[in-house]
């Protein structure tokens, strides 16, 4: 699964886990978690198609979203940015990426 590949390759990452520990969980933290940490969603995944139809070799497109959350603008900064650089050198990105999710929150 895309998942395990994700949290596969941002917990080998030294750069995040110097932020975030192993602090890296789907759809979100449980309570009262240290920050930051950093979570991910499934938004969608489609069939990718070309002009004659569905592949038919069961090739997907997977959407995720991933957040950097904190209480510190600066943290949620570096994590992002560490992430950002991480899949940006991943093959797990085959697909032209748009960066961008990060959310501070106050306790």
């Amino acid at each position: 699964m895309i998942e395990d590949a994700l949290v596969t390759k941002l917990a080998s990452v030294a750069a995040i886990t110097a932020l975030v520990a192993a602090r890296i969980y789907p759809n979100e933290a449980p309570r009262g978690e240290n920050k930051p940490y950093v979570t991910y969603s499934k938004v969608s995944t489609s069939r990718t198609g070309h002009l004659q139809g569905v592949a038919g070799d069961g090739t997907t497109m997977t959407r995720l979203t991933v957040e950097a959350i904190s209480d510190l603008y600066s943290d949620v900064k570096s994590v992002g940015d560490a992430i950002r650089a991480a899949l940006n050198a991943s093959s797990i990105v085959t697909y032209p990426a748009t960066w961008g999710s990060t959310r501070i929150m106050k306790a």
